[in-house]
């Protein structure tokens, strides 16, 4: 993988974002990093934009069912690579890692706190936000895990999330009438039979709450 450090100005050591990008990479969700850099960076908060595609030669990983599988588990192992080095870094407080995933990335992001996957005990990471995830009821986050999602999201359905049995780190955060995709700016596409559609408000919200979990240490 390759990776894109954003670190801030000011008072060291400063908590850190692994940022994971959705079905497309981090080109398509540019934007989104756009606006998460323009606040965090301003918070005092660092950010790692993971690419773990464009190294592997990888356009987008959800048209192929079999790279859709096989994508969440190099992209744990990348996760894990970004929090250690993180936690290596002196400027960075090994006690504030987050991991911070959209879609896909939100999938990843779960699936590397899972207390089911063997280092997920192990890894200094403090919580995770996952903008619109798709959820398995059998997932059992091993940290503080906010979920941001749009109750019209017909890709990874908001029931899906609310149906998780292991909740005790778990807070969902729902939009009424809000798609997928809702938190990147511009978005207002159909793929593979989805909508996805950009929703300003709600994006806004979820950035606002997404920075208020992580200064708060949750």
């Amino acid at each position: 993988m390759t990776a894109t450090w954003y670190p801030p100005a000011g008072k060291i050591p400063f908590a850190a974002v692994v940022i994971l990008s959705g079905w497309f990479g981090v080109g398509f969700d540019a934007r989104i990093v756009e606006r998460v850099n323009a606040s965090y960076l301003q918070a005092g908060i660092a950010t790692l934009v993971v690419d773990s595609f464009t190294p592997r030669g990888i356009e987008e990983a959800c048209s192929d069912p079999k790279l859709n599988f096989e994508s969440v588990r190099f992209r744990v192992k990348d996760a894990y690579a970004a929090v250690d080095w993180l936690a290596a870094r002196p400027d960075v407080d090994s006690s504030r890692i987050y991991l911070q995933g959209y879609s896909h990335g939100a999938v990843v992001a779960i699936a590397t706190m899972d207390a089911q996957w063997p280092r997920a005990r192990f890894p200094k990471v403090a919580g995770l936000v996952a903008f619109y995830p798709w959820c398995s009821a059998a997932t059992k986050v091993a940290v503080p895990t906010l979920v941001l999602i749009g109750e019209s999201d017909d890709w990874t359905p908001v029931k899906l999330c609310r149906d998780i049995l292991d909740k005790s780190n778990l807070q969902i955060v729902t939009y009424p009438l809000v798609q997928h995709s809702f938190a990147a700016p511009d978005r207002d596409m159909a793929y593979l039979g989805h909508r996805l559609l950009y929703d300003p408000a709600a994006a806004e919200d979820a950035l606002r709450r997404a920075l208020q979990f992580i200064q708060s240490g949750k």
